[in-house]
């Protein structure tokens, strides 16, 4: 089953959204019977779920005291947008070998028509999920799995 149905990942998703609108704020405890409630999944669920999104560096876990949403310096901030844009910089160079051009452009021109829409009508949702669609299409047409996993990763 790919990992995009699971259960655990689900949750994951859901939890990050919940730290990404600013429910949960740097520094907050992650609770996991609050999770669990707020969600809709069980305990074990929401364990693995913290678990992958501190791997991906969202929450950090302590020990005898939980999961926290990690807090971030600026520098820190700079720098991951700054290798994820020169990650993403190389996916779009290997679409000159690789990829379908005509048809990025395309899809990325639907994705901007999305985004402009969202804001708007100030949704917020709507515009996060055109701007992932957006760069995931760049990874998606470049076709290197390694690079789309380790830039998904940040």
């Amino acid at each position: 089953m790919p990992l995009d149905k699971t259960l655990t990942y689900q949750v994951m998703e859901r939890i990050r959204r919940l730290i990404v609108e600013g429910s949960y704020v740097p520094g907050d405890r992650l609770g996991e019977q609050d999770l669990e409630a707020r969600v809709g999944a069980s305990r074990a669920s929401v364990r693995e779920a913290l678990r992958l999104l501190e791997v991906q560096g969202l929450v950090v876990h302590i020990p005898r005291r939980g999961f926290r949403v990690r807090k971030m310096t600026r520098s820190e901030v700079r720098d991951l947008y700054e290798l994820r844009a020169d990650l993403e910089a190389k996916a779009v160079l290997a679409l000159e070998t690789r990829g379908n051009l005509e048809g990025l452009i395309t899809e990325l021109e639907r994705h901007n028509a999305v985004m402009r829409e969202a804001m708007v009508n100030e949704d917020v949702d709507a515009h996060l999920e055109g701007n992932i669609a957006f760069h995931t299409a760049i990874l998606d047409h470049a076709a290197n799995l390694p690079l789309k996993r380790a830039i998904l990763q940040m």
